[in-house]
């Protein structure tokens, strides 16, 4: 009766899941106990034959193989993906130097037409910017070409073509207007790859100067009828203020006429009213001649000067992608119309694109209120005691051309 029991429960075993076997495992080791050997002996093996049905062979050691076959593979990759983001950083961080040296290079040679300051200014700015790891040197010789001077044209479709030329002709027939930088630095790899050990990346940087609109505002009050200079005992003596002015704007135009760049230029004068007498032209010589024109006579309304310069720069006339610039000279204070500090905030609140330089001189000149105005817009503010002085003054406002990187 006992063997018929064990059989059918063996029978039961069969159609039921692995985990079901194990659980009934403990039950049939208990019934077991009273029963023979034999037929303990042939439950265990149904209940084995059951748990081990499933068992997969062991696969351990397999996976050694492959890794042995695929660990060359991944470190190749490896070295090549690190070689190329070193290369990839390296020359983003050239070409970031060779924009700094490009921009400090044209600035310093619109500052002062002199090649060796303008070098200088582009070495400066290179050896602060570092290319992997250590700073861009150039060389200053011009036999190396690593700094270049030149003009850039424009073509129709706006794109700028610089054409270098000799340092020489640079600051003699030739009036530059642009710097090319031309650097390369060999670099070590991180991982030496078919017998290569460094690669050497190149970039090229040019800065050039842009055309510009710029708007004169000239002082003609009675004050500029005096003296330019007064001798120890305060009597004056010299030319008069406006004589000077008259002289030192043919300096203006001179430079403006052997630029490479196509400068417009408008007339506005203020006394005690104001008024435009040239609007923005190409025509030099009829700014020129228009000032020459001119008389002191009446208050000094320097606020409303400005604010009629702006509306020449605000004309058809006026070119989208030109620099807008005023650049007033006086003598004076203001006394008359609206205060100069409003019309430069109302220019930076409502034009922020135009520029606004000023120039003092005579020791009545009120230099504070004239660099307020300058410092609101951006500008930059001179002043000059002598006549000589004011010529420098015009010459550096001709030369304050705006830099953009064109290559």
């Amino acid at each position: 009766m006992l063997v018929r029991q064990l059989f059918a429960f063996s029978q039961g075993i069969k159609t039921n899941a692995k985990c079901l076997a194990l659980s009934y495992e403990t039950k049939v080791r208990i019934s077991l106990k009273k029963s023979n050997s034999e037929t303990e002996k042939m439950a265990m093996q149904t209940i084995n034959v059951y748990k081990n049905r499933d068992r997969k062979p062991s696969r351990s050691g397999a996976v050694i193989p492959m890794f042995a076959i695929a660990l060359p593979v991944i470190m190749l990759v490896s070295v090549i993906a690190i070689n190329f983001c070193q290369m990839k950083l390296t020359r983003t961080e050239l070409k970031i130097a060779t924009d700094a040296a490009a921009r400090a290079g044209a600035r310093g040679w619109s500052e002062s037409q002199s090649t060796a300051y303008a070098k200088s200014y582009a070495q400066y700015a290179a050896s602060l910017n570092t290319v992997a790891g250590s700073p861009l040197t150039l060389s200053a010789a011009e036999a190396d070409g690593q700094i270049q001077f030149g003009y850039s044209s424009q073509s129709g479709d706006g794109r700028f073509q610089f054409n270098p030329v000799t340092e020489s002709a640079a600051v003699g027939s030739t009036m530059a207007s642009g710097v090319r930088i031309n650097a390369e630095k060999p670099i070590p790899l991180v991982f030496q790859v078919s017998g290569q050990t460094e690669f050497t990346p190149s970039a090229t940087s040019v800065a050039s100067q842009v055309d510009r609109d710029i708007a004169l505002v000239i002082d003609r009050s009675s004050s500029m009828d005096e003296l330019m200079l007064v001798d120890s005992e305060g009597v004056p003596y010299g030319p008069s203020r406006w004589d000077a002015l008259i002289a030192a704007k043919t300096e203006f135009f001179n430079i403006l006429e052997q630029s490479s760049q196509t400068e417009q230029v408008s007339v506005t004068w203020f006394a005690t009213t104001t008024a435009e007498v040239v609007s923005l032209t190409d025509d030099l010589a009829a700014c020129e001649n228009a000032i020459n024109a001119l008389y002191p006579d009446g208050s000094t309304s320097i606020g409303d000067g400005i604010s009629e310069a702006v509306t020449t720069l605000l004309t058809s006339a006026a070119r989208p992608n030109a620099l807008k610039t005023i650049i007033i000279f006086t003598d004076g204070l203001n006394n008359n119309g609206s205060e100069p500090s409003t019309a430069a905030q109302s220019i930076a609140d409502n034009h922020p694109n135009i520029v606004v330089h000023t120039v003092t001189f005579s020791s009545e000149a009120d230099q504070v209120a004239m660099r307020n105005v300058a410092n609101q817009t951006g500008g930059k503010h001179r002043h000059a005691d002598t006549s000589a002085e004011l010529t420098q003054a015009f010459r550096e406002m001709a030369f304050t051309f705006q830099t953009i990187i064109t290559e």
